[in-house]
């Protein structure tokens, strides 16, 4: 019998979110609202009352535009956010800019497919290029 490499991630919703978890080093809930286009404002709220009630310290949702409008009300509290899905060389310093996110994640910079090559030298520039695009931040250059 074949089995799809997908039916594990079709059938356990909270599979990206608890990998995203185990790598990161994160304890506490974990899980994955299902509301279609709806989802993103959903897990935000619900994470926003998780935060309220005392049930976690942070939570990961949204995107820039949601970090965005969060950042008055949880940015006066301190809370601050790490942005993971969708983060991609050319939209990281969006969300690094903002002043509630205390970081970046990018699954850009070690694809599978480098991983299975070994090409280990473009897993390297990658890398290399995010800290490039960091250190710009940090250190503008003089116009």
């Amino acid at each position: 019998m074949k089995v799809s490499p997908y039916l594990l991630p079709n059938l356990c919703a909270n599979l990206p979110p608890g990998k995203a978890g185990m790598l990161l080093g994160f304890t506490g809930p974990i899980f994955s609202p299902q509301g279609a286009c709806a989802s993103g404002n959903h897990a935000v709220a619900i994470g926003a009352r998780m935060i309220r009630d005392g049930d976690c310290d942070f939570v990961l949702a949204g995107g820039v535009e949601m970090l965005r409008a969060l950042a008055g009300p949880y940015g006066q509290a301190g809370a601050r956010f790490i942005a993971l899905g969708g983060v991609t060389p050319a939209n990281m310093t969006e969300y690094l800019r903002l002043p509630v996110v205390a970081a970046v994640g990018g699954s850009w910079i070690v694809e599978p497919h480098l991983v299975a090559a070994g090409d280990w030298t473009e897993v390297t520039r990658r890398a290399q290029e995010a800290l490039e695009i960091v250190a710009s931040l940090q250190h503008p250059a003089e116009a």
